[in-house]
């Protein structure tokens, strides 16, 4: 008996192993509200990827609407507009089914938090990509427009700014962007 313990466990440790090098026993994707996640397809991965290292053919507007914010986001180059709009799409499937984005970095996990909370509507437009994000509390207004920011943030900068974390507004003073920039809001 004692002997047919340890094969079956020596077999499952096997199977473990070799279908972990494939593949085979990739661990189960976690949904749900709160910071569920799931492994980000390679094509994905590659497309966010390309997008941080041709930083420069893009052109970000952010305009700030009360209760969120409006962006508009393009390229002149045709392939680079492509990328962008797979990725926003992408992104948005990926937040609704509930999965989460970034979850090592607090900002995008507190976006997960609020995610239910925001309206968003994207459209896509000549060269690129147009999204309107509007909190239905104070909280997800902030969060949203945080995550403008931080996206700005990385078109500014591209592939330096990649790995970056980013402070949760919950967690810090975030300025109030109708504020002059060397007055904190309250």
């Amino acid at each position: 008996m004692r002997s047919l313990f340890f094969q079956s466990l020596f077999v499952f440790g096997l199977w473990w192993a070799v279908g972990g090098w494939w593949g085979l026993a990739e661990p189960k994707q976690g949904v749900g509200k709160g910071g569920g996640h799931g492994r980000m397809s390679d094509q994905d991965r590659a497309t966010i990827h390309s997008l941080f290292v041709d930083h420069e053919k893009i052109d970000r507007r952010v305009e700030v609407i009360p209760a969120g914010y409006r962006s508009t986001t393009t390229s002149k180059d045709p392939e680079v507009a492509k990328r962008l709009r797979e990725h926003v799409k992408g992104m948005e499937a990926r937040l609704e089914s509930g999965k989460g984005v970034r979850r090592w970095d607090p900002a995008f996990a507190e976006l997960r938090e609020h995610y239910e909370d925001m309206e968003i509507s994207v459209k896509a437009i000549e060269g690129g990509v147009m999204v309107v994000v509007k909190g239905r509390t104070p909280a997800a207004v902030e969060v949203a427009r945080n995550h403008a920011r931080i996206i700005t943030g990385f078109v500014e900068k591209g592939e330096s700014r990649m790995h970056a974390t980013h402070p949760a507004v919950g967690k810090r003073e975030v300025p109030d962007d109708s504020a002059p920039a060397n007055e904190s809001r309250p």
